[in-house]
C-alpha cells in the first residue's frame, strides 16, 4: 500500500504543480469502495430524501435519488463486482480490486485510434483506508478524497499503458483538481491494475486477444 501511495502522491502533487418512497435498494445493489453498512444506511436515506423533496412532473424521485447515489460514490448492479450503473452515458465495468481501491473501465465508450491503440476512461473508487493514509502523508487538502478518473491509453501490441489525463472528486462528486498532462508509458505487468485493463480492453470483436 505504501508503494501505491507513494506512486499516487507523486502523480497528485506533481499534476498540481504542473499545471423517492418505495425506492429503497437493499446494498448488494449498490456498491462502493469504502462500504460501510452504517455509511450506506445513512447515505441511501439522505438520497431518498432529496428525492421525495426534489420530485417534479419532469424527474421522479426515483431519478433523483438514483442520482444522489451516484453522485456519493455508489454504483449500482445487479452482481456485486461486475456491471455497475449507467451515468451520463458511462457504462463502468469492474476490471481490478486492490483492496484500497475498485478500478473500473467505461466499457460503453472505448475508442481505437489506431489498429494498436485504445483509449478508455477508468475510475478508481478509492477505501477510507487509502484516503486516511493519503491524507497523512500528503495534507488535508485531500480529506475529502474519493474516487479518481482517467484518460488512459492503453498499446496492446506492445503492452503498455499510460494516462493522458487525470481528475479527482470528493465525496459528493466535486472536482478537487485536473492535470491533461500526459504521463510515460508503463510496461504491463501480471500482478498490476494495468494488466487486467489491457486483457479486458485488447480483444478483437470475437473476444480473442488483440495481438501484432
Amino acid at each position: 500500500m505504501k508503494s501505491l501511495l507513494g506512486k499516487l502522491g507523486v502523480i497528485l502533487i506533481g499534476l498540481a504543480i504542473f499545471g423517492y418512497v418505495g425506492c429503497s435498494s437493499s446494498p448488494k445493489y449498490w456498491m462502493k469502495a469504502d462500504y460501510d453498512p452504517y455509511i450506506y444506511q445513512r447515505d441511501e436515506s439522505f438520497c431518498q430524501q432529496r428525492g421525495r423533496l426534489g420530485a417534479q412532473k419532469s424527474i421522479s424521485a426515483k431519478e433523483i435519488y438514483e442520482q444522489c447515489m451516484y453522485t456519493l460514490g455508489y454504483f449500482h448492479t445487479k452482481e456485486k463486482g461486475k456491471w455497475a450503473g449507467i451515468e451520463f452515458g458511462e457504462v463502468w465495468k469492474y476490471y481490478f480490486s486492490h483492496g484500497t481501491y475498485l478500478a473500473y473501465y467505461d466499457a460503453g465508450n472505448i475508442t481505437r485510434p489506431s489498429e494498436d491503440i485504445v483509449k478508455v476512461w477508468v475510475r478508481w473508487n478509492l477505501s477510507k483506508k487509502f484516503v486516511e493514509e493519503f491524507v497523512r502523508e500528503h495534507g488535508k487538502k485531500f480529506e475529502n478524497l474519493n474516487y479518481i478518473k482517467q484518460s488512459v491509453e492503453v498499446s496492446c501490441f506492445e503492452k503498455k499503458t499510460h494516462s493522458l489525463s487525470m481528475a479527482t472528486y470528493n465525496n459528493e462528486g466535486i472536482l478537487i483538481f485536473s492535470s491533461i498532462r500526459p504521463l510515460e508509458w508503463s510496461l504491463v505487468i501480471p500482478e498490476l491494475e494495468n494488466n487486467s485493463l489491457y486483457k479486458e480492453v485488447c480483444k478483437k470483436k470475437g473476444g480473442e486477444p488483440l495481438t501484432h
